[in-house]
């Protein structure tokens, strides 16, 4: 499944100022966890979510043949299943997504309001129960 699938990504517009708010916004939350949660570091799993989270709100990304719900549906998608296979590689499980499991999951990137947590569900969901959220912080995974 090619996710973006532009023929260039020259033709990909970013907003320099909007994507410039999703990493201050994920750099207040990392601040916020490590005060009000006792020194506690943000896990590498978390802020992928987050990312994910504030692309599929904020839309940095434009194209111009393809609708901005998508193309940022796509990225954050992208960037989703990357993490996805990362830690499943970083705890040595070999993980299999089916296609059309891709496709229902871009779906919902798309066209739900899924908020950080579901999108945390989600991935935990697909590395299976005995990989508890516990175990995807910084801490847990070096």
């Amino acid at each position: 499944m090619h996710i973006v699938n532009v023929k260039k990504l020259s033709d990909i517009i970013v907003s320099e100022e909007t994507l410039y708010e999703i990493i201050t916004k994920v750099e207040q939350k990392r601040i916020y966890i490590h005060i009000f949660c006792n020194g506690l570091q943000m896990g590498e799993f978390t802020e992928v979510a987050m990312y994910c989270y504030w692309i599929l709100k904020l839309m940095p990304f434009k194209h111009k043949t393809i609708s901005n719900s998508l193309i940022n549906a796509k990225i954050a998608f992208a960037f989703f299943i990357n993490m996805i296979f990362y830690l499943a590689d970083k705890i040595n499980k070999k993980l299999k997504i089916k296609e059309n499991t891709l496709h229902d999951l871009l779906y919902s990137f798309q066209y739900r309001n899924l908020s950080e947590e579901a999108i945390l569900a989600l991935a935990e969901s697909l590395l299976n129960d005995d990989f508890s959220y516990e175990k995807m912080t910084d801490n847990n995974l070096s």
